[in-house]
């Protein structure tokens, strides 16, 4: 009752006037839907005719959600990647006491189709859905962005454009890279962003959020599509503390196979992959839109982005203020930017089918068949591929151009890595890890030897130097004791026979000063 409260008081009142005009040029017209802090209204561009969506929110509140949309629009504008699946911004600014956004105006989001309309998606959509939003994801995480909110209450299909899905509210969109381009550390305690039922397990546990969380986010979502609801959906508890454990608890002592029940095994890979990234791992975004293709194909659809056929009855601007058709949760803190007041509009990118008849109509000559022309493009995509890892192996920072990865092989025709091979492949990887460990022995004995060679040299030149050094002494001592010898008394009597009576004589006198340098005591006369 008091969160009901604090919403009806914390909303954005307009002026009962529809008429009012944001930025001299969009025309409010009837709500579309409201959030905690938010309301989007239904507008017209009074220059082009466009319908358009204008979201409205109070300038004094501390962590506004605005900010943080208009700061991943515009870098996303500067840096010129028209990412299809991503709103366009064509407005920011003040309106009043209020910010105001002016973005493309969508149709309802998944959540109202199964919630309200008492909808399931089938399994074709649902793939469909999972493909187009991982070429979404991987174009926010290129340019360095994190959506970090994935769950069916922010993808849409387009108002004009039904087959197209769009991912949209960015308010707690956050940046994995620092401003030197490096990944930022992991850290814990940092508390759980998102809504608690589609978040991953990284951030119910309080950890830091990365690439592989968007990823896992996606998962519960198509689960969520297809079966109508989540294992965990049901769970109340007093409190928000004790309703995050218990989702918690539930989210990590539920199997996949309870997850994905009567859902195809491609779903399963799909989470072993993405639970067994690393931190800072980069997700390989085209094998997992291989899983899904491969599932496709395995059941007998096409992707022809031909979604259910009630679908189109969502797509129009028919919304009323029961069935929002955007949702919002609370706002968190961002960076605010100055305002531009046009983005600059790229070129759109073709979509993959575009590219493929492309390279066929350029095939040369009739004898080039289609299955020529995509395996041409899988060498080539796998030689791009090749090249980006060897460069950043040697300390590149960002690989040129758009790194897409390989994603089928066309030589095999089914999906890679059955049974036996995987078993072929643990057995190679076994020979190879032996055959390195057998030449990591051989080095290190290599340099063991060459370390007690060295050693046993220095030993020697050692010995020899401290060798001539003791004979060089031993020499010098021999000299100076023959220089400081003395005469013995008896070689003197063997050669003088009056040796006895000159002694008695020359002793009263003493030794002469020669003979006392001469060290010899009779030698005056």
């Amino acid at each position: 009752m008091f969160a009901n409260l604090h919403r009806q008081w914390d909303a954005p009142r307009l002026p009962a006037s529809s008429s009012a005009l944001v930025n001299n040029r969009y025309r409010l017209g009837r709500k579309l839907g409201a959030g905690a802090f938010a309301k989007v209204y239904e507008a017209r561009d009074l220059s082009s005719g466009d319908v358009v969506a204008v979201k409205l929110e109070r300038a004094s509140k501390p962590y506004p959600s605005l900010a943080t949309e208009y700061a991943v629009y515009e870098k996303l504008a500067r840096a010129h990647a028209n990412i299809r699946g991503v709103p366009t911004m064509r407005f920011y600014g003040a309106h009043g006491s209020y910010n105001a956004i002016v973005l493309d105006c969508l149709g309802q989001s998944l959540a109202t189709v199964v919630d309200k309309q008492k909808r399931r998606f089938s399994m074709k959509s649902v793939l469909m859905i999972g493909i187009q939003t991982l070429y979404i994801l991987e174009g926010l995480h290129h340019h360095g962005f994190l959506h970090r909110d994935i769950k069916p209450d922010n993808m849409m299909p387009g108002r004009l454009d039904p087959k197209q899905i769009y991912l949209a509210d960015y308010g707690l969109a956050g940046q994995y890279r620092d401003q030197w381009n490096r990944h930022i550390a992991p850290m814990t305690n940092v508390g759980t962003v998102g809504t608690v039922e589609f978040s991953s397990l990284n951030s119910m546990h309080g950890r830091e959020l990365s690439r592989r969380d968007d990823l896992e986010s996606l998962g519960y979502t198509m689960c969520f599509l297809f079966r109508g609801d989540l294992p965990w959906t049901g769970v109340r508890a007093h409190g928000m503390q004790a309703l995050q454990r218990k989702v918690t608890e539930a989210k990590s002592g539920c199997s996949l196979r309870t997850l994905c029940r009567n859902m195809p095994h491609e779903m399963i890979g799909f989470f072993q992959y993405v639970q067994g990234l690393q931190f800072d791992e980069c997700p390989n975004y085209g094998l997992l839109r291989h899983l899904f293709r491969h599932a496709l194909a395995a059941a007998g659809h096409r992707e022809d982005n031909i979604f259910e056929e009630w679908m189109s009855s969502f797509s129009v601007s028919d919304v009323t203020d029961d069935s929002p058709a955007h949702s919002y949760d609370e706002p968190r803190h961002f960076q605010r930017r100055s305002l531009p007041e046009d983005a600059p509009q790229p070129k759109p990118i073709a979509p993959p089918q575009q590219l493929t008849r492309k390279l066929t109509e350029r095939a040369p000559g009739a004898r080039h068949t289609e299955r020529d022309v995509m395996l041409y493009r899988w060498r080539r995509e796998r030689y791009m591929h090749r090249t980006r890892a060897r460069a950043m192996e040697r300390g590149a920072t960002r690989p040129r151009g758009r790194d897409r990865s390989l994603e089928w092989d066309p030589r095999a025709g089914r999906i890679p890595h059955t049974r036996g091979e995987r078993r072929r492949d643990m057995e190679r990887g076994h020979r190879e890890r032996e055959r390195d460990a057998e030449r990591e022995r051989k080095y290190k004995a290599r340099d063991t030897n060459r370390e007690r060679e060295k050693s046993r040299r220095h030993t020697e030149r050692h010995h020899a130097r401290k060798s001539y050094a003791a004979k060089a002494k031993a020499k010098a001592g021999d000299k100076m004791r023959r220089k400081t010898t003395t005469k013995s008394p008896r070689k003197h009597a063997e050669r003088d026979p009056d040796y006895p009576h000159r002694r008695h004589t020359d002793a009263a006198r003493g030794p002469s000063p020669r003979a006392q340098r001469d060290g010899r005591r009779f030698h005056r006369r």
